[in-house]
């Protein structure tokens, strides 16, 4: 297949091919077990946008493949980490917990700063 007709979702295109025949199904089998149809998952091999995130969890349900692979092999999840997407300051989320009580939140605070000065969390601290 050339790279021109290549869609995003060919390797599970490919990885559902390799499960209907281990199970020994038909393309019409997959279709009833997962409200399918063969039409759209052949889709898969060529089109230039990932697929629908709901056929690809019925098609994975049905055939037992992980719902995060088959996510993943379809192009709509991946392993980076969502642009723009900053993770909260540890530090800042201590602070801020009102379900912690005051001397809960210093305790932790102090914790927290001694393990990113490179400190044991039980060690005594220096100063």
């Amino acid at each position: 297949m050339s790279d021109a007709k290549r869609g995003i979702a060919l390797p599970l295109h490919r990885r559902v091919k390799q499960e209907i025949a281990l199970l020994g199904w038909t393309n019409t089998e997959l279709h009833a077990r997962s409200g399918v149809s063969r039409s759209t998952v052949e889709k898969w091999a060529t089109q230039q946008q990932p697929p629908q995130p709901r056929t690809v969890n019925a098609v994975a349900d049905a055939l037992g493949i992980p719902r995060a692979e088959a996510l993943r092999l379809a192009g709509i999840l991946t392993d980076a980490p969502l642009a723009g997407t900053a993770l909260p300051d540890p530090l800042e989320r201590i602070a801020s917990d009102r379900a912690l009580s005051p001397e809960m939140r210093r305790a932790f605070i102090e914790l927290a700063e001694r393990m990113r000065a490179g400190g044991e969390p039980g060690a005594a601290a220096s100063g």
